[in-house]
């Protein structure tokens, strides 16, 4: 695969429904290995694939200086479809 190809692969991963925070954090930073990515970029990549607007800006706010402080922060929510309901709720 080019690096053009393992790109376009990463800018198309998004956090899916029913898939655990952790398990989409470790596809995506994989992909970001493959590419050589410094840790902004990949935070960048990590936080434009996150469907929900809502979720998407509450992490954008956060400012995570790193993808692990992300992770941590972030996988304790069960799944996106977890999270999109508590956001319904309020």
């Amino acid at each position: 695969m080019t690096k053009a190809e393992l790109r376009r692969k990463f800018e198309a991963c998004i956090w899916k429904s029913q898939e655990k925070f952790a398990m989409y954090f470790e596809r995506k930073t994989l992909m970001a290995q493959e590419l050589d990515m410094y840790d902004e970029e990949l935070l960048d990549g990590l936080i434009t694939g996150i469907p929900n607007e809502r979720i998407r800006i509450q992490a954008q706010v956060q400012c995570f200086d790193n993808p692990t402080k992300m992770q941590s922060q972030m996988c304790c929510f069960r799944s996106k479809a977890w999270l999109d309901s508590l956001v319904q709720r309020s």
